[in-house]
């Protein structure tokens, strides 16, 4: 899977995409804010998607709105409770930070599941 990591903490980003990786996926972008994933988006094609919701200066809703306008899927990685999200995105894939392998891996398990 092509996969896009949008995260402003250097280091949470470069572990993600070190798990990602190791399963097998290929991390084809990092983005640390909400206009450089967007543009991102507008020239690149993406299988999935986490998403750091908290980002400095904004959040990520808007990539994830254009990531279900697109039907690209995608999980939320946050330091803060599902309740803290918008509510259209509560019953959506949350990740706590921090994230362990094995949450990562089982992002990927449906996919792969419905992979021919």
């Amino acid at each position: 899977m092509r996969v896009l990591l949008v995260e402003d903490e250097a280091l949470v980003a470069l572990d993600l995409a070190e798990m990602v990786e190791e399963l097998g996926h290929t991390v084809v972008g990092m983005c640390n804010s909400a206009d450089s994933a967007l543009t991102f988006l507008e020239r690149s094609d993406v299988d999935f998607a986490v998403l750091d919701y908290n980002l400095r200066q904004s959040t990520s809703a808007a990539i994830a709105d254009r990531l279900t306008a697109l039907r690209v899927p995608f999980a939320f990685l946050t330091g803060y409770r599902p309740s803290g999200l918008p509510e259209r995105f509560r019953n959506g894939t949350i990740l706590a930070k921090p994230v362990s392998f094995e949450a990562v891996k089982g992002l990927f398990a449906p996919a792969a599941k419905s992979d021919p």
